[in-house]
């Protein structure tokens, strides 16, 4: 189990985001949004929809506590600091305070969160994030997620008719040093050797608007390019922190 109040600690000793309250669910929990960079291409990164998928959160700690100066000295590696001038992030840190304090997927109220979206009467946390983002168009998101089934790294990719993809590059480099899913289906649609797109084949994803993934709901909300990078649950935390990781500097890179 992690404890919510220890993340909010790590955010607040950053010294170069701006961090915003979004708002308070009704747990008390305060729901968090970081901000950084003066680039013109804008990513919106986010972690923690699901508590029993923590690797993405202390990816996204990790990163942006990079350069930082901790109780030890600096944190090694640049991080989002490396970026400033290329990018504006808007980074959802950790979605899901109560799932992630239960270590479970869905939220206290047994809600998944990540089928909410778009949806008539959303759950609170769904409902902050989602006014938050209102009207807002994004270059690329990113989604930090761990798979229970999972025998290695892999990702999903949603993207814009005009954009180009990158899917197959982020998997033939992450190969080099990571293990890759090769199953030949995963959660319904064609496995592409590490990619799964589900605009591609006889299985595309769902047209409807409503009660859809946060991604989906980007994508049809403007939003150019959306990945979401998935590590293997039964793989070492450490392991599962570095793919995130590693993904996220090759991708920034691209």
């Amino acid at each position: 189990m992690w404890n919510y109040t220890s993340i909010i600690k790590r955010l607040k000793k950053n010294k170069t985001m701006e961090i915003i309250t979004a708002g308070k669910i009704e747990s008390g929990h305060p729901l968090y949004i970081l901000q950084c960079g003066i680039g013109n291409k804008k990513i919106l990164l986010s972690s923690g929809i699901h508590g029993d998928e923590p690797a993405g959160v202390e990816a996204v700690l990790r990163y942006i506590e990079m350069g930082e100066m901790g109780e030890g000295g600096r944190v090694a590696g640049e991080g989002i600091n490396k970026w400033y001038n290329k990018y504006q992030f808007t980074i959802f840190p950790c979605i899901s305070p109560t799932g992630i304090e239960k270590g479970t997927r869905e939220n206290i109220r047994g809600i998944d969160l990540n089928r909410e979206f778009g949806g008539n009467d959303p759950p609170e946390e769904v409902k902050i994030y989602q006014r938050a983002i209102e009207g807002r168009h994004f270059d690329l998101y990113l989604d930090f997620h761990e798979d229970v089934d999972g025998t290695g790294f892999y990702l999903y990719e949603v993207i814009n008719k005009k954009e180009t993809s990158i899917g197959k590059k982020i998997i033939e480099t992450m190969s080099k040093k990571y293990p890759i899913d090769m199953r030949e289906r995963i959660d319904g649609f064609p496995n592409c050797g590490g990619v799964i797109c589900p605009q591609k084949g006889k299985a595309r994803f769902p047209v409807r608007r409503k009660n859809i993934p946060l991604p989906l709901y980007l994508y049809l909300h403007g939003t150019k390019h959306c990945l979401t990078l998935e590590s293997p649950s039964t793989f070492p935390i450490e392991d599962r922190v570095a793919m995130h990781l590693s993904a996220l500097e090759l991708i920034l890179a691209l």
